[in-house]
């Protein structure tokens, strides 16, 4: 399946939803974005991964319907009879590190404890969320800081405008918009691998 094809079938998610984590570490993930994963098409699951942001901002768990995490995962790392040590590295990285969920009846999912961990949520920590639609995949914020990073987002539209358009054209597109920064290999992030030839980001946890 070619990266066209992929993403004409993958899930476009957007708008954002204050929630909160209950006491037994449950998120409602809203009816907007479970209607757009059809099982028959996307899977029946989700799969989380963490992102982390900027020092400033930490890991951000980000969620992907299940076909379109095989698919960037197979994207990334295609499967071989005996991998390289840096595709290796990165199918540990990324399978081990990444969870499977499904929700209730209700539309509920429990998160992980080692997600809550790194990314500082729930419990005592934080249970006041916003989830917002990224395209491909949607994210779990602490809902302070994206109001935070949403007042950068819209200070900074025309240069983030500016970036849009130059990754239409001709001219190269660098990654620097709203204060975002790459990860390294160290850790469990790939070094400029967040997008894929068809514009996919690819599942990490940096």
């Amino acid at each position: 399946m070619n990266g066209t094809k992929s993403l004409r079938r993958t899930p476009i998610f957007v708008g954002e939803h204050d929630l909160i984590i209950d006491d037994k570490n449950r998120l409602l993930i809203p009816a907007q974005f479970r209607k757009k994963i059809v099982p028959e098409v996307h899977g029946s699951s989700l799969f989380v991964t963490l992102k982390k942001m900027s020092p400033e901002y930490g890991f951000i768990p980000w969620f992907y319907s299940e076909g379109f995490f095989c698919e960037l995962v197979d994207k990334h790392a295609p499967p071989v009879l005996t991998p390289g040590k840096k595709q290796l590295k990165y199918t540990h990285r990324t399978m081990s590190m990444a969870d499977e969920i499904e929700w209730d009846s209700q539309g509920r999912v429990v998160l992980p404890p080692k997600v809550l961990f790194e990314a500082k949520l729930g419990g005592e920590l934080c249970r006041e969320v916003t989830l917002i639609g990224a395209k491909d995949h949607f994210e779990l914020w602490k809902r302070s800081q994206w109001i935070e990073y949403r007042t950068t987002l819209i200070d900074e539209s025309d240069e983030i405008e500016d970036w849009a358009q130059g990754a239409l054209g001709d001219q190269p597109a660098t990654d620097t918009a709203a204060g975002e920064t790459r990860t390294s290999d160290a850790g469990t992030g790939a070094s400029g691998a967040s997008e894929a030839q068809s514009g996919a980001r690819s599942p990490e946890h940096s």
